[in-house]
C-alpha cells in the first residue's frame, strides 16, 4: 500500500482542527465511508479502514485529500491509502501516545458506518 506520510515523531500529539472546520471535516467522512465500510481494524499503532467502492471512481482520490487534511491537523499521524477495483483502503499510523486519537477515530468510523435512523 503507498505510504502518504509517516508519522512524525516530533510533532507535539494534539489536533489543531479549529472547531469550526470540524462539521465539515464528519460530513467529509461520512461521504467516504458511510454505508461502505466493509471493515475497520484496531491494532495498538494503526487502524485500517477498508471502504467498498460501490461504483465510486473517485473514492480513491477522495480518500487521499482526506488522508492529507487529517495530516494537515494532526502531523503526528501517518497515513497510505491503497486500492483495488472494488475497495479503497486507509491505513493510520500514530506514535506511542496517540493511541487515544485512533481511538477516536475508530469510534467516528464506526459511527458514519451505521445506517441512519429516521423517524
Amino acid at each position: 500500500m503507498p505510504v502518504l506520510t509517516t508519522p512524525d515523531l516530533a510533532a507535539e500529539i494534539t489536533c489543531t482542527l479549529p472547531v469550526l472546520e470540524m462539521r465539515g471535516r464528519l460530513a467529509s467522512r461520512q461521504e467516504l465511508i458511510g454505508g461502505s465500510l466493509i471493515q475497520a481494524d484496531r491494532t495498538d499503532r494503526t487502524l485500517r479502514i477498508v471502504i467498498n467502492r460501490d461504483g465510486r471512481s473517485s473514492l480513491y482520490a477522495d480518500t487521499v485529500a482526506w488522508a492529507t487534511a487529517e495530516k494537515a491537523c494532526c502531523a503526528f499521524l501517518g497515513f497510505a491509502v491503497g486500492e483495488t477495483e472494488d475497495r479503497v483502503t486507509i491505513e493510520i499510523a500514530a506514535p506511542a501516545g496517540a493511541e487515544g486519537t485512533l481511538d477516536g477515530i475508530d469510534v467516528l468510523v464506526r459511527a458514519v458506518a451505521r445506517p441512519r435512523v429516521t423517524a
